[in-house]
């Protein structure tokens, strides 16, 4: 199974989307309307890459592993972005109209999983 960054972090920001949506419906009431755990069938793993010091990917992250069982992977850069906001805008903007990505130091192997976040 070939997955692109690219595949990842789409799926990461569509799961965020779904996690911080369900996390507001059960902050609604006492009762959930939702369920906050999901059944997912097969082995799950949740590949993310967080930069900011915030973390709010790797929460986001950690709450979709912890509630459907999968194994949490964090992606790495080769050579991180610098660490002022402004400057990691200027560099991405480069990766972005270079149409490129920047290395990882790590590239898990998603043969084993039945489903990636």
């Amino acid at each position: 199974m070939k997955i692109t960054l690219v595949t990842c972090i789409v799926a990461i920001i569509i799961a965020a989307c779904f996690a911080i949506g369900c996390m507001a419906l059960s902050r609604r009431s006492t009762e959930a309307t939702l369920p906050l755990t999901a059944k997912i069938p097969g082995k799950v793993a949740v590949v993310y890459y967080s930069q900011s010091k915030v973390r709010n990917t790797a929460t986001v992250a950690q709450w979709i592993a912890k509630h459907t069982g999968g194994t949490l992977i964090e992606l790495e850069m080769a050579e991180p972005y610098p660490e002022p906001y402004s400057a990691t805008l200027k560099a991405v903007g480069k990766d972005f109209d270079a149409g490129t990505l920047p290395a990882l130091k790590n590239m898990p192997n998603l043969d084993g999983y039945d489903v990636v976040f």
